[in-house]
């Protein structure tokens, strides 16, 4: 399996996704990097959830709903 540094550097761009509210993003960014994570973004949630894992796939369906929809909106420019 290629890790995220890998895509990083072929010029993708890395998104974390965390249940943690934007309150800890010093902690967190600052995390990733002492542990030699590539750069990226980060994307925290809303509130405190019971349910972190649900709440995290929710964000990324959406995300991936987004992002075919500015596709789509590509390819009818393209035309």
């Amino acid at each position: 399996m290629l890790s995220g540094r890998h895509w990083h550097e072929c010029g993708y761009l890395i998104l974390y996704i965390t249940a943690r509210p934007d309150m800890q993003q010093r902690m967190v960014v600052s995390w990733l990097a002492q542990h030699n994570f590539p750069h990226g973004m980060v994307a925290f949630m809303d509130g405190l959830s019971a349910e972190p894992l649900r709440q995290k796939t929710n964000y990324l369906r959406q995300l991936v709903h987004e992002v075919r929809n500015i596709i789509s909106h590509i390819a009818v420019l393209e035309v």
